[in-house]
């Protein structure tokens, strides 16, 4: 990807409380404490691939990105409320690509259950990988990377379920709009509360209409990125019917009618009368 800059997630799932690789069981009060302590400035987990890591920065081993926030939800799993773990990312271009060849699309938190002698879990890393082994239960399935060492803290750690992701970003063109939306917000609104409650409404009146003016368009942006890719493939297409033309037009010219018989040789004068046979 030309695009260094790292790709804002939406929230997804990465765990559910349950098995773990190694038999274990992910505590309900485990994801509970990581929504309540995670803080990336604190201890930022970061991702990598097959819970590997490595000391080289442009390692395949290296950091694929952060997680920069989670939120727990209750989900129902085959007829089961269970209480699930969501995070939101920041990938590399690298995992973009990744996920976009569907490879490394399963996730599996990496779980220290008593972090920094606080006597509650936290989240110290994501994985992903492309090796769950089937427990049976949709898309809950086992990493096969048990018994594989991640780190000084790997007798403690856990490594959950891996589950399968399908990584959706934030609206870029809709982001940039609404920063500079808010960049003028921010630059006219010790003016507007100067000048009382009325002009704060009014200024409120503005802001709406301003956003859904970059609604419009983000919605324009997205709409011109498929007609470009309908074009390209419309391109393709002629170019394609143009090469088979042309073979079949050569094809065409180069081939005798078998009902052709050649002119025989004039048979010479044998008179007064000229013979010519046709």
């Amino acid at each position: 990807m030309g695009n260094s800059m790292p790709n804002k997630s939406k929230y997804f799932r990465v765990a559910v409380e349950g098995s773990t690789i190694d038999g274990r069981t992910i505590e309900r009060s485990w994801l509970t404490d990581i929504a309540q302590t995670y803080d990336p400035n604190t201890y930022g987990a970061r991702i990598w691939c097959e819970h590997l890591r490595s000391m080289m920065p442009d390692s395949v081993f290296g950091a694929y990105g952060d997680v920069i926030a989670v939120k727990t939800e209750e989900v129902e799993i085959n007829g089961e409320k269970k209480l699930a773990l969501f995070a939101q990312i920041e990938a590399t271009p690298q995992l973009v690509e990744l996920n976009k060849k569907s490879q490394k699309i399963y996730t599996s938190i990496e779980v220290n259950p008593k972090f920094a002698d606080t006597g509650k879990a936290y989240l110290e890393g994501l994985g992903v990988t492309d090796t769950p082994a089937s427990l049976g239960t949709e898309k809950l399935q086992f990493s096969s990377m048990a018994g594989v060492s991640f780190g000084k803290n790997s007798k403690e750690n856990c490594f959950s379920v891996a589950i399968e992701t399908a990584l959706e970003f934030e609206d870029e063109q809709k982001s940039m709009f609404s920063g500079l939306i808010q960049k003028f917000s921010d630059l006219l609104k010790p003016q507007i509360e100067a000048q009382g409650k009325d002009a704060q409404t009014n200024f409120t009146e503005i802001q709406k209409v301003l956003e859904k003016v970059a609604e419009t368009f983000s919605a324009q942006a997205d709409e011109l990125k498929t007609v470009k890719t309908k074009n390209q493939d419309l391109e393709q297409k002629y170019s394609t019917l143009e090469t088979k033309f042309s073979e079949l037009d050569n094809k065409f010219h180069n081939t005798k009618d078998p009902n052709h018989r050649d002119r025989p040789g004039s048979t010479g004068n044998t008179g007064s009368t000229s013979s010519v046979t046709y």
